[in-house]
């Protein structure tokens, strides 16, 4: 017989779990702000090996008829973690030895596609093991028109063996979740990967129609910001007279193709230079070329940003978009990033950088990951430390703010520790939190680098099993999951993880948590301060947290 029983979609559960002894296992609770997307879990346990499953959701319905019928299932698949990730306090570690980690989420036709293959050894009956906990996750969109009240259905699981059903109830909140999302949320994707993971030629037109399907994937996780690589998108040439030329008819085509799926609110210009070897040297442009009138080619990678050529190129460069995105009407919407993580030993070389981006496209705010210092100052108008940089020197970033500069955060690698941060041997709450610092400290956007960064490995499946990489350096052990945050599909289709639906909660509550702060103030800082009174003290709890959060939707119900 199968057995079915519910778990808080904030805890990871492990192949290992076992039934509970209780007979009756209760309900699938979900508590929703209309307009919102939420998660429940449960568990299935079969004693024996199934062939064949079946899983029914009979949608949640109110008193009168009124059903919630965008709702969905995915299993829960598990991934390996070799390395116990030593960066991480034990605290944090949900595991001290090897693995297998809850993580990516496989519908129907990812499980079939990975499973339910025939080959020399036979038939492959490993989908549905016996004696093993299979986590099924639950997805709900709440209608913006819904009807607050309690919403009835349930989950039926069946097999061979016998069926097991087990209650769902929706509660749906009078409390409406803001349609635009205001918080500034950039993943930063490899567009070669997806070409990679899909089997097809970079730029072909079954490229673009990946890229779209990828950029509805952001678009339903409230991302709003694309980074945009300048040097794949940019045709550069030189007129007979030596004057660039800049065609954009591939940049033009990106950011339509995102604005079509939803997820461009804000173009994020790619990176114009990185550092000339070690970590505290100077910064060369990226890697533009550009063909000349009599056919060569000239490449200015690696040419230091303060040489005179190079200084003609960002101007001429940076003029040129300015122009075009006025054209277009998108100068609202672009941000330009210099070189990646300036410090103050290369800040000279930053500040010639930017007062070239300065001179000829005075409009373009100019966005960087920084930390807490002062010799960029006036270089920088949008800051984006580290989490606990961001913490730390609150003071600083408020002057900044004070100013009339903007203040992100952003996690990659770090931090670690205690902190709060997206790894995969981490508490899953851990990812949620991170926008209720957002909400917490007053930091406008969230930057992380690996949504689908899958390092140096060469086939589309690897992801799947080997979830740790190193830098590009080949000397820093990457903590796992720290490359991607979603997994690659039958088709080279996105794959979302139950971390990927917990930034979406996260931002969700971010934006509701700003509604309340609006109307009533301090009220919304005071919610956040009992779940994240520092980073490191961050709830581990999920009854604690779900209690704060339901007082959040009855205070937001109560101002709308």
């Amino acid at each position: 017989m199968p057995i079915l029983w519910p778990v808080d979609s904030l805890l990871k559960v492990f192949p290992e779990a076992a039934p509970p002894a209780e007979t009756e296992p209760g309900a699938i609770q979900i508590l929703a702000a209309r307009g919102a997307v939420e998660s429940a879990q449960c568990v299935l346990w079969l004693e024996q090996d199934a062939a064949e499953v079946s899983i029914e959701i009979q949608p949640p319905a109110r008193r009168g008829g009124e059903m919630l019928e965008e709702i969905s299932w995915r299993r829960v698949e598990f991934v390996p973690v070799r390395r116990p990730a030593f960066c991480l306090d034990p605290s944090q570690r949900l595991r001290n030895g090897p693995a297998f980690i809850p993580d990516p989420l496989l519908d129907e036709e990812a499980l079939q596609a990975a499973y339910s293959t025939s080959g020399w050894a036979g038939p492959n009956r490993g989908l549905w093991p016996g004696g093993t906990a299979l986590p099924l996750w639950l997805t709900v969109r709440v209608p913006r028109a819904a009807a607050p009240g309690r919403y009835r259905g349930a989950l039926v699981v069946s097999c061979e063996h016998g069926s097991a059903r087990l209650p769902l109830v929706v509660q749906v909140s009078p409390a409406v979740l803001p349609e635009r999302p205001t918080l500034k949320l950039t993943q930063w994707f490899s567009a070669g990967n997806i070409a990679e993971v899909g089997e097809v030629e970079p730029w072909s037109e079954a490229h673009w129609r990946l890229l779209e399907l990828w950029g509805r994937n952001l678009a339903t996780h409230r991302a709003n910001v694309i980074l945009t690589p300048l040097t794949e998108l940019l045709d550069l040439s030189r007129d007979a007279a030596g004057n660039l030329q800049v065609d954009f008819t591939r940049f033009d085509r990106w950011v339509r193709t995102f604005q079509r799926a939803g997820a461009l609110g804000y173009i994020e210009g790619g990176h114009l230079a990185g550092r000339i070897g070690e970590w505290e040297g100077g910064f060369g442009l990226g890697n533009f070329v550009v063909r000349r009138a009599n056919g060569s080619t000239e490449s200015l990678a690696g040419t230091p940003v303060e040489d005179p050529r190079a200084q003609q190129f960002v101007r001429d460069l940076m003029q040129a978009m300015e122009a075009h995105l006025r054209q277009r009407r998108w100068l609202k919407r672009y941000y330009q990033h210099l070189a990646d993580e300036p410090v103050a030993a290369n800040a000279t070389s930053y500040h010639a950088l930017a007062a070239a981006v300065r001179e000829a496209a005075p409009t373009l705010p100019r966005l960087d990951a920084t930390m807490a210092d002062a010799s960029l100052v006036g270089a920088v108008t949008v800051w984006c430390p580290q989490s606990q940089e961001a913490e730390r020197e609150l003071e600083f970033f408020q002057a900044r703010q004070a100013a009339g500069e903007e203040v992100w955060h952003y996690t990659c690698l770090a931090p670690n520790g205690a902190y709060p941060n997206r790894f995969l041997n981490q508490p899953l709450i851990a990812t949620r939190l991170l926008h209720w610092f957002n909400f917490k400290a007053g930091l406008t956007g969230y930057l992380h680098w690996g949504f689908n960064h899958w390092g140096g490995w060469r086939t589309p499946r690897t992801p799947h099993c080997d979830t740790e990489s190193t830098t590009v350096l080949g000397r820093q052990q990457l903590p796992a999951g720290d490359t991607h945050l979603v997994y690659p599909g039958p088709g080279g289709r996105p794959l979302d993880s139950i971390r990927h639906e917990m930034v979406l909660e996260g931002v969700q509550d971010y934006e509701l948590l700003r509604v309340l702060e609006e109307v009533r103030p301090g009220a919304g800082q005071r919610l956040a301060q009992k779940v994240l009174p520092t980073l490191v003290g961050y709830e581990r709890d999920p009854e604690r947290f779900r209690a704060v959060r339901a007082e959040l939707l009855r205070q937001v119900a109560k101002v709308q």
